[in-house]
């Protein structure tokens, strides 16, 4: 793929709204929550899910992200991804809280 002589260059006339790439991606995983649906959900098109999980073996399994769109629960990649984004928010609140992301 041809590469242009602006961003070889490394200048570039394009600005990126950085607080918005924040807000997406905070989303995404907010609405792969798995369980009853919190207080501070933003999306309208989502109720309680996978409230039973488990109980068929007198096991609590409610609660958790599903992943890949398949409505899977997979902990190990999903609670690095959290952890990574819980750590954005450790070093970088002030970023998060100046876009509206932090409570």
């Amino acid at each position: 793929m041809p590469v242009s002589a602006a961003a070889a260059s490394g200048t570039s006339t394009s600005s990126y709204n950085y607080g918005e790439a924040l807000q997406k991606s905070i989303m995404f995983y907010e609405f792969q929550r798995s369980g009853a649906k919190s207080a501070d959900q933003r999306n309208n098109w989502r109720g309680d899910s996978g409230m039973s999980d488990g109980s068929d073996v007198g096991l609590d399994l409610t609660g958790g992200y599903y992943d890949a769109g398949d409505h899977v629960k997979f902990n190990l990649p999903m609670s690095y991804t959290s952890t990574m984004l819980a750590w954005a928010a450790v070093v970088n609140k002030s970023a998060l809280t100046s876009d509206g992301q932090y409570s």
